[in-house]
């Protein structure tokens, strides 16, 4: 929910999220979402949405697949 409400992101980019679309570091962070027609953009990621983010990251472990 964090990523929808913070990145703006779509359903449908959410649902393709993979863990190497996820870069975090102490200070930023941002995305790599897959949209319409295969388009990719990176979106920058707030605060709020970094903690939840890296607590999930904390929970699943950070293997590729999806997220």
């Amino acid at each position: 929910m964090a990523i929808l409400l913070y990145a703006g992101a779509r359903v449908a980019e959410c649902a393709r999220l993979e863990a190497c679309d996820v870069m975090l570091t102490a200070r930023t962070g941002h995305l790599r979402l897959h949209g319409k027609g295969d388009e990719i953009r990176t979106v920058p990621l707030a605060a709020p949405a970094r903690e939840h983010l890296a607590a999930w990251l904390e929970v699943r472990g950070t293997a590729e697949g999806p997220l």
